[in-house]
């Protein structure tokens, strides 16, 4: 049950990187607001769908591109606690078959957009807005190639498109919190594939250039994606990343406290050598170049890793210009590490199985998909996981969920960042003040006693 807070500001400040002119970052700050309570398991809702991890990206990339869909425009008078009814699909075999959806209606989309419905890989379903926008970073290519970008919810060929048997029109009356509307009889359904982009590539244009594309809709009715900008991006040598002290410090003193508890020692690559690190809810990823920095470090120390895949995942798509000059920079600063930064729903989209997890500053008292985004993150993390939180009310909501879906032979430890240790006073908004680990307990005890910087955690 959720336990309220009498204590610090209702808002943080979460610091961030922007690149003024493509080549330059800056450090803004963003305040966003944050309930302040304590969430614990009784507070999650008990049939809330958590992502299965899967065994590797692309494993994940096909899951998604599998699924039966159903494209649909969203009707007027819908918004935020609008549940949506839709028919039933005619040939669904899950738990929901041969029964009307009802299905709430997308936070981040509005009346008139684009929507799909798709079925999950238990067999219910769910609504997501399509995405009309995709950029990417060009890789090393030539003119007339033709490359297949990955982005959930593009829509597929229309001649992949089948009417549904008309249902009619009715509008249910409900609370301003729950609304349910039939959708109009002419949406249109797609049962096959469907989720990726194919990309011709143009004359002039040059390897690491940002593409931008967006989905244009015509006066029939079709769609084709159109090629909307070309953003030419300055050489990798003259990209700086983000080193400023609010993002720097607490991050490298994180970093230092992993490394010497010895928790890093035991991290193993897949199979095919693929040391796999994900980072959820990674905004910016201002902290790149320094967790690239220790990668590199650490695929040198295993002679099974023969390159490190790191994944960084957001739910908004306002960073591609961002993440496109730090994925440039990856390339040339360290060529065995493999950034990818992509939007997605991870409260719904599977992560791919990851020796190791770090997830900055979680949400986690707003409660609802966070239960299903922690439970994600938690269940695809066979090594070591650390979250790390501004305020102890969110820490201690983390415990809570981390101790919800971790395996019953992991540990959870809450730990106070050492890069505060000894300071006078404290800023308002303290990045990263409270440190959240999930893993086996192997060499947890290595710094344990005897640790005269105080780095020992508490286990939960």
């Amino acid at each position: 049950m959720a336990r309220a807070s009498t204590h610090g500001a209702p808002s943080r400040a979460s610091a961030g990187m922007a690149a003024a002119d493509g080549g330059t970052p800056r450090v803004v700050f963003n305040r966003i607001e944050v309930p302040r309570v304590v969430l614990t398991a009784d507070d999650a809702d008990p049939g809330l769908y958590v992502p299965s991890p899967r065994a590797s990206l692309e494993d994940c990339e096909a899951l998604a591109a599998g699924r039966r869909r159903m494209l649909l425009r969203a009707p007027p008078g819908v918004g935020p606690g609008s549940v949506l009814r839709l028919p039933p699909p005619a040939t669904s075999q899950g738990p929901q078959a041969g029964t009307a959806l009802e299905l709430e209606f997308p936070r981040n989309a509005a009346p008139g957009d684009a929507l799909f419905a798709l079925e999950r890989p238990d067999g219910t379903w769910r609504l997501q807005k399509r995405t009309d926008e995709f950029a990417f970073l060009l890789p090393d290519c030539k003119p007339g190639d033709t490359l297949r970008a990955r982005g959930l919810a593009i829509a597929p060929p229309n001649k992949e498109w089948a009417p549904v048997e008309d249902q009619g029109s009715e509008l249910i009356a409900g609370t301003p919190q729950r609304r349910t509307a039939w959708l109009p009889g002419n949406c249109q359904v797609a049962w096959s594939g469907g989720t990726f982009l194919s990309f011709l590539v143009p004359d002039d244009i040059g390897h690491g250039e940002l593409i931008s594309v967006r989905l244009v809709e015509g006066a029939d009715g079709g769609a084709a994606w159109a090629l909307e900008r070309l953003l030419a991006l300055p050489p990798a040598a003259n990209i700086a990343p983000p080193r400023s002290e609010p993002v720097r410090g607490p991050y490298a003193a994180a970093l230092g406290l992993l490394e010497r508890r010895g928790l890093l020692r035991h991290l193993v690559p897949d199979g095919d050598g693929v040391l796999q690190v994900n980072a959820p809810f990674c905004g910016r990823f201002q902290e790149h170049a320094l967790l690239a920095d220790l990668l590199s470090r650490l695929a040198a120390r295993l002679p099974s890793a023969r390159r490190v895949r790191l994944l960084g995942v957001e739910a908004s798509a306002e960073y591609y210009q961002e993440w496109a000059l730090a994925e440039k920079w990856m390339r040339e600063a360290h060529p065995r590490v493999e950034l990818s930064l992509r939007v997605g729903d991870l409260s719904e989209e599977a992560l791919p199985a990851a020796a190791l997890t770090i997830g900055l500053h979680p949400e986690v008292t707003k409660g609802g998909p966070w239960f299903a985004i922690v439970g994600s993150a938690v269940r695809s993390t066979r090594g070591l996981l650390m979250f790390a939180t501004f305020y102890e009310d969110e820490m201690e909501t983390v415990v809570n969920m981390a101790n919800m879906y971790k395996s019953e032979s992991s540990f959870v430890e809450a730990i106070e960042n050492p890069y505060y240790h000894g300071m006078a006073e404290l800023p308002p908004s303290p990045r990263m003040r409270y440190l959240v680990l999930v893993h086996s307990g192997r060499a947890a005890h290595c710094s344990r006693s005897g640790d005269a910087s105080g780095d020992g955690g508490k286990k939960r």
